[in-house]
């Protein structure tokens, strides 16, 4: 039978009508699943804002607790007694006779709940008793870390202001290492007190007076210094301080105790000039004299100074020490030979003249001069700027090389030099030595 125009179209709509169903099928479908992700999403957001009003609610109580607990500590240090909030304690519990009464008195009934909490620590820590379980964790987390790094603990028994100083220096070691924050300091360090040092603070802590909120770590290291560094040990300190001398001691080991002792009373000294000259009053006489001579202005040039001619005083104290051995250890022909030398020769003036040139030009080759016994430089007594006044021989003021109470022998610039014959037929008094000039004898008004 043959299909007719109005046929074949019925039946393309009808196929259509079929494509069209399931598309909207599928679309339902993809529609209801993003609504469930829409509601999931939703109810996430709406757990996590009432996770955020739980915790707003918690910091909420915690901020009234602290409040609450500053107000009751100012009543506590008030200096009336708190007579009417004790009488209303008691009859909190009876019936009240009508609300208008039963009202004012609600207020002071808080308050009495609320005080018992701001007794004073057990513990001798200035923290706080009222803490959330968060902040209790935290505090007791770093403590057990803290002491995990073994810290010293300090009982007060002996009575000695350099174990207090070692102690906190140990525990400020401890808390720039393990980055302790400024508000735990005080808590974790007693923590760690002991003995009469913890007697001591708990003593403190229990005054009427003491507010621990406002302790910081700088103050309670003044009043534990306070308490074992009074001022009778301060004065007798300072005085030790201005009297201290170097003695038969080191320069190094002199400027340990200085500094040792000014670190206890800093008060001592205006500035870093007047440091230097208490230190510089300090030093041995023969260090003192080059060091004041340089009139330096600073602590630090003075102590470098003072180690600098320390360091040459002990290089001319071998060389000296080496002289005198080799002297010692000088064969008997040899001094024979120098008795025979000191016979006048036939021709005195041209053998000096020509022995003395040859001498002198081996020496300047061989050997330099020795330090000298005044400043310590590369040049002769003689020769030094700072010679007035001093001995050629020992380098003091006051006397003469004739004089000097070290004896006649020659000083150590000129102790190598062989002997040369005297010459005595009237030719100038003057000392000649191979490898140097002709230095002028030493008067007695020099």
């Amino acid at each position: 039978m043959p299909i007719t125009r109005s046929q074949s179209a019925g039946a393309d709509n009808a196929a259509n009508f079929e494509e069209v169903e399931t598309s909207a099928t599928s679309g339902s479908s993809e529609v209801r699943e993003l609504r469930g992700q829409l509601a999931a999403l939703t109810d996430l957001v709406t757990q996590q804002a009432e996770a955020a009003r739980r915790q707003e609610a918690r910091m909420k109580r915690l901020e009234d607790l602290l409040l609450q607990q500053a107000a009751a500590s100012r009543e506590t240090q008030a200096p009336t007694p708190p007579a009417p909030v004790v009488d209303v304690a008691p009859r909190a519990p009876s019936p009240a006779p009508s609300s208008s009464r039963a009202a004012p008195v609600a207020a002071p009934q808080e308050e009495v709940l609320v005080a018992p909490p701001v007794q004073r620590p057990p513990v001798g820590a200035a923290f706080p008793t009222l803490v959330e379980g968060a902040e209790r964790d935290r505090l007791m987390e770093r403590l057990n870390e803290f002491r995990r790094c073994s810290p010293r603990v300090f009982d007060g028994e002996k009575v000695d202001h350099w174990i207090v100083e070692k102690w906190l220096m140990h525990m400020e070691k401890l808390f720039r290492d393990t980055f302790v924050e400024e508000r735990d300091r005080v808590w974790l360090a007693t923590h760690h007190l002991d003995g009469e040092a913890y007697r001591w603070w708990l003593d403190f802590q229990d005054h009427p007076s003491t507010d621990l909120a406002a302790i910081t770590w700088t103050r309670f290291k003044e009043l534990l210094l306070a308490h074992y560094f009074p001022t009778s040990v301060k004065r007798k300190m300072e005085q030790d301080l201005r009297s201290l001398r170097q003695g038969d001691g080191t320069v190094a080991g002199y400027e340990r105790e200085f500094s040792r002792l000014l670190h206890c009373v800093p008060f001592v000294v205006r500035d870093d000039e007047d440091k230097a000259r208490i230190f510089e009053r300090g030093l041995r006489p023969s260090i003192f004299r080059f060091v004041q001579s340089s009139n330096l202005q600073t602590y630090r040039e003075v102590v470098d100074r003072a180690l600098i001619v320390e360091s040459d005083a002990a290089d001319v104290q071998e060389q000296r020490e080496a002289r005198d051995k080799g002297k010692a250890k000088r064969p008997a022909a040899e001094g024979a030979s120098q008795t025979h030398s000191r016979r006048p020769p036939k021709h005195p003036r041209s053998q000096q003249r020509g022995r003395g040139s040859a001498a002198c030009r081996g020496g300047s080759d061989r050997r330099r001069p020795s330090p000298c016994v005044i400043c310590g430089g590369p040049h002769y007594p003689p020769q030094c700027p700072q010679r007035a006044g001093r001995c050629f021989q020992c380098g003091q003021e006051g006397h003469v090389r004739t004089e000097c109470p070290r004896g006649s022998s020659p000083a150590p610039s000129t102790a190598s030099a062989p002997a040369l014959p005297a010459v005595s037929h009237g030719t100038p008094s003057t000392q000649y030595q191979p490898g140097r000039p002709p230095v002028q004898r030493q008067s007695e008004g020099s």
